[in-house]
């Protein structure tokens, strides 16, 4: 065993072996982060369809909804923020029921939701 351990061949390899496996380990959590990023869109994406078919389902709004965004955080799981784009939402009585309704719906305060005309 110390023969092994001395000889240069073998020390050389097994540094090498090392440093291969330390990048593999390096790349595959970059690939687990992107993967994550990915899942988060696809969340926020899945979300705002959901939205965006509650708010044509309303009578007042119908088809006027131009644009649901949605931000999750970085585990995908809190909505950090809502904005609803509809010109309807000029009307007080109308801004106030999309409001009410993404934040029911969000699960999140009315202070995260923005809805502009």
């Amino acid at each position: 065993m110390k023969e092994i351990l001395k000889n240069d061949k073998f020390l050389k390899i097994a540094f090498f072996a090392g440093i291969i496996i330390i990048l593999l380990l390096f790349l595959s959590g970059i690939s687990d982060n992107f993967s994550a990023g990915q899942d988060q869109a696809t969340a926020e994406e899945l979300l705002e369809q959901r939205i965006e078919k509650l708010l044509s389902g309303m009578e007042e709004i119908g088809d006027n909804v131009s644009d649901v965004m949605i931000r999750l955080d970085e585990d995908g799981h809190t909505v950090i923020g809502a904005a609803i784009i509809c010109p309807a939402a000029g009307d007080a009585v109308i801004k106030e029921r999309l409001l009410d309704a993404v934040s029911k719906a969000l699960d999140v305060s009315v202070s995260k939701v923005c809805v502009t005309v």
